[in-house]
């Protein structure tokens, strides 16, 4: 249930997606022009009506760290095959996408309701939006399921898990968005800093996907 076996074939779809994104993230000049295209700008997508950077985020990675690349491709490859065979490849794709959107959608919000100009929020990129979601989906379906947490290296079951890296991202943000308002500066590079909303977003429409789903009863 938990662990890597052969990616079925909505996850594997999306890896090969991520890969095809990366390589030409990389011939075309890391955070070149096609990076800049695709990647989420909140005040491009609000005020330009880029609309597109939504989804395309969802599958660019930092071009200069790979490891970003490998662990969200990792977590897709732990927690997708599962939480597919429950859902069916149809709706893990499209719950894939709304907990990517969403994510999205709370950094936009966050950053407008500080500035309505978005001008001093920093692009962002990356899978970990969906992850996330991906997490809380593997949680609800499996809460007794067994993980190991690298850092620190214990054992640990799905649903203390996903509880554990919530409580993170709340206060990891909490602490960021301190740290901005008491220099009153702002990150201005992707390589320099995580999205902490996005996570929280991936979790917090993941609940609600799930929840829907569950009233629906389908």
């Amino acid at each position: 249930m938990f662990g890597f076996g052969w990616p079925t074939e909505a996850v594997l779809f999306l890896m090969l997606l991520n890969l095809v994104a990366y390589f030409a993230q990389k011939f075309t000049g890391d955070y070149g022009g096609f990076t800049q295209t695709y990647w989420l700008e909140p005040s491009q997508v609000v005020h330009h009506r880029k609309h597109w950077q939504l989804v395309t985020h969802l599958f660019l990675h930092d071009p200069r760290d790979l490891s970003h690349l490998l662990f969200n491709m990792v977590a897709l490859w732990m927690f997708g095959p599962a939480v597919q065979d429950r859902m069916g490849a149809f709706q893990f794709m499209l719950y894939y996408l709304f907990t990517g959107i969403g994510a999205a959608l709370l950094t936009i919000a966050m950053g407008y309701w500080r500035d309505r100009s978005l001008m001093n929020v920093p692009p962002s990129l990356g899978a970990s939006g969906a992850i996330y979601g991906l997490l809380i989906a593997y949680a609800v379906m499996f809460p007794d399921a067994n993980m190991f947490f690298l850092f620190p290296p214990v054992p640990i079951n799905a649903r203390v898990a996903a509880v554990v890296v919530g409580l993170v991202a709340i206060f990891a943000e909490v602490y960021r968005a301190r740290s901005l308002q008491a220099s009153r500066t702002h990150l201005s590079t992707v390589s320099s800093r995580v999205n902490h909303l996005a996570h929280l977003g991936g979790l917090l429409f993941g609940l609600i996907y799930l929840t829907g789903r569950l009233w629906l009863g389908y």
